[in-house]
């Protein structure tokens, strides 16, 4: 997150600090040190310990009890545990004011960091000192939301947490009954009803990730599909590789986030749709979540937006924090207009809600005959209608062979025949199908041959994982499209991309 979009200083004084920590990333090299790096989400031990340890603290203020909530949390906790219909549908309300935060481990060694990458476990516990390590040592970079990032690199310690203790922090992170916070498959999204005529997709410059704004034939802000934004270790990739542009991309990426904030404060009813729960998809509605559960700020957002979300899987790689906030926040505000993508373990592509000029589909793939669950075969994706008459391909990260599920002329793909005049383009340029096969490039979606010129536009900057893959750029060339990159070294490119 950029320096200027933060409020308060962590106060170091805090530190050492311990975290449980969950797997999110793994970077191989980054472009600039050739340092390899995993990232994790993680939330600090002492908040969620008693949940995971069954030990409750002797001692707890009147602040940090929320008013009874710990108490009461920890009453139903001892009567069910972990499964109790109280604990379940009132957990969120407390863990969603737990803080959350990003470490990024970095090292030089390939084989140390693939090996926590791939772990068996994907929950550790990892203390951070107030000291620097040594030349060449291993380090940690934090960032919190809220508060400045810390931009000394900080010494460490790893360790894996036990099977049990991972077995009950994902149950604790992850496991709701959808009907307790919206109306699950059964929601409506007024914002984009079946007469909604959209005048342009705009899709902002965040770093490397994905935020695109939704425009009605007025002119007016009426959605976004995807809230995400640069994650630390890819904004700290960005200075080292390129200190001289960086201002100027910096300064972009914090417009479009403060237009974002913007909108949430004086736009009622706006229709957010998530592709999936990755952070650099999802980090700025986490943290409007995580200012109106700490602050009451953006109450009328959390009041009167109408979601669509996907559900989420027990997987490394998925923010399970953002979604915990996200779902603490919808249930504090009592909003109902929550329509959810269910998790299925099997090939689909199902619509999930239609309109005259709009379809939002959630794809899966068949987890049961594949060694890793991959995050973009469980993706929501759209396909806009514009009122010049062009189409917008929004794909999330969604992989275009799970999109296909039915073989690689499938109509999503083409548009029933049409082709898209628009691509904004899978993971920002990067893997596109869940296979790697020579034939993948099959699977790419289709140009409307009437389009001038049918464009894809790559939502990145290269800096820590290397997207848009120029592999895979020549290979969207191939099938005609023209490039336009939202942000490429030294710092050409747009702030907003309008597609109209």
């Amino acid at each position: 997150m950029s320096k200027q979009r933060m409020k308060k200083v962590f106060d170091q004084e805090s530190l050492p600090m311990t975290f449980y920590a969950h797997t999110m990333k793994f970077v191989e090299r980054n472009c600039y040190d050739q340092r390899c790096a995993v990232v994790f989400e993680a939330v600090p031990k002492d908040g969620v310990s008693m949940f995971v340890t069954g030990e409750f603290p002797f001692q707890i203020s009147q602040a940090e009890d929320d008013g009874g909530l710990l108490t009461k949390l920890w009453t139903d906790f001892q009567r069910g545990g972990l499964e109790d219909p109280a604990f379940m549908a009132h957990k969120a309300g407390y863990l969603g004011k737990v803080a959350n935060a990003e470490i990024v481990m970095m090292s030089r060694s390939f084989a140390k960091t693939k090996s926590i990458a791939n772990a068996k476990n994907d929950w550790w516990e990892i203390t951070l000192y107030q000291t620097a390590p040594s030349e060449g040592e291993d380090a940690c970079l934090l960032a919190i939301p809220g508060y400045e990032e810390i931009q000394e690199e900080l010494a460490f310690a790893i360790r894996p947490v036990s099977a049990e203790e991972e077995e009950r922090l994902y149950h604790l992170y992850t496991r709701y009954d959808h009907l307790e916070f919206g109306k699950g498959k059964n929601g409506g999204m007024e914002a984009i009803g079946p007469g909604t005529v959209f005048g342009k997709v705009q899709v902002l410059y965040v770093g490397a990730g994905l935020c695109c704004c939704l425009e009605d034939a007025g002119g007016n802000v009426i959605g976004y599909f995807d809230m995400g934004t640069e994650n630390v270790w890819s904004d700290r990739a960005l200075q080292w590789a390129n200190p001289v542009g960086y201002p100027a991309m910096n300064q972009a990426s914090v417009q479009s986030y403060n237009a974002v904030l913007g909108d949430a404060l004086n736009v009622q009813n706006l229709a957010v749709i998530i592709s999936h729960w990755h952070t650099d998809h999802v980090q700025i509605l986490n943290d409007l979540a995580v200012d109106y559960l700490q602050n009451q700020a953006f109450v009328t957002f959390w009041q009167t937006a109408e979601f669509l979300l996907p559900d989420i899987i027990q997987a490394p790689g998925w923010a399970v924090t953002h979604y915990t906030n996200v779902v603490a926040a919808i249930q504090q505000a009592g909003n109902q207009n929550v329509t959810v993508g269910l998790y299925q373990d099997q090939n689909q592509n199902i619509p999930v809600y239609q309109a005259q000029n709009i379809s939002i589909f959630k794809c899966d793939r068949d987890d049961s005959r594949i060694i890793w669950k991959n995050h973009h075969d469980h993706g929501i994706w759209a396909a806009v209608m514009l009122n010049s008459n062009r189409t917008v391909f929004l794909a999330g990260d969604c992989a275009y062979d799970t999109i296909a599920v039915r073989n690689i002329n499938a109509a999503e793909l083409a548009n029933n025949g049409q082709g898209y005049d628009y691509l904004v383009a899978s993971h920002h340029g990067g893997a596109y199908t869940h296979t790697q096969a020579r034939n993948k490039a099959q699977y790419i979606p289709h140009t409307d041959p009437q389009a001038q010129p049918p464009q894809i536009i790559y939502s990145a900057n290269g800096a820590a994982y290397g997207h848009p893959n120029p592999v895979n750029v020549a290979a969207y060339g191939n099938a005609g499209w023209n490039h336009v990159y939202l942000q490429t070294f030294p710092g050409q490119g747009f702030n907003v991309c309008e597609l109209t």
